[in-house]
């Protein structure tokens, strides 16, 4: 659910960013944008307690059990921030 909501801050960043107050839209993108935001904290210690194992830390083992995932990961976003563009102007001309 973190995971989520802190996509959700990033993917509606610009909107809100670009909504003027006086829009019936912006309250909701307020509300949100405002709720979500404890989601970060919350993000940060759950992504450092399943990254963090109990035994001994070793950094090589830890990079090669991880790249792949990190990788993947990075891939995705990467994929996602290549179309939201289009979607932000398909959603400023709605509204």
């Amino acid at each position: 659910t973190a995971c989520i909501m802190v996509i959700i801050i990033h993917a509606g960043s610009a909107l809100y960013h670009s909504c003027p107050l006086y829009e019936p839209a912006f309250v909701p993108l307020c509300f949100i944008s405002t709720a979500v935001r404890g989601s970060v904290p919350v993000f940060f210690m759950l992504t450092g307690l399943l990254m963090l194992s109990r035994e001994g830390l070793e950094l090589g083992h830890f990079f090669k059990r991880h790249i792949l995932r990190l990788a993947g990961l990075f891939l995705l976003v990467a994929a996602l921030r290549r179309r939201q563009p289009r979607r932000l102007r398909q959603l400023r001309q709605r509204l």
